[in-house]
């Protein structure tokens, strides 16, 4: 989920019907739906935008599922690696309690800014 629409590739509005439920207990309304594409292996299809966000929130159950990774949790870190060849895909480092996937992996500006708010929940 994202708050910022100009992150998204493809973007298709939404009937405006749809919500989600936020940490806090309230609603946001679902406004459209878009595409991310993050590295040559890392892209996240049927994102969210929620305007109400301040961050980008990024669901370990659609990764696993869209992408057929497994997500590995260490004291620090995680990584998310390819199930079939085991290759390391992405990685997110601990920061106040929340992972923060690992901008160093992107190539320009806009993708390490989209990877810098992105949390991994």
């Amino acid at each position: 989920m994202t708050g910022d629409a100009t992150i998204l590739q493809n973007y298709k509005p939404s009937n405006g019907h749809s919500s989600v439920h936020i940490a806090d207990g309230s609603k946001s309304k679902i406004v459209g739906t878009g595409f991310i594409k993050l590295t040559k292996d890392l892209y996240l299809d049927s994102v969210l935008h929620v305007p109400n966000l301040d961050c980008n929130l990024l669901s370990i159950s659609k990764l696993a599922r869209d992408l057929q990774c497994v997500t590995k949790f260490y004291p620090n870190s995680c990584v998310f690696q390819d199930l079939k060849s085991g290759k390391m895909i992405g990685s997110a480092e601990l920061c106040s309690g929340l992972y923060l996937l690992s901008c160093g992996q992107f190539s320009t500006k806009s993708l390490k800014q989209v990877a810098y708010s992105l949390i991994v929940c």
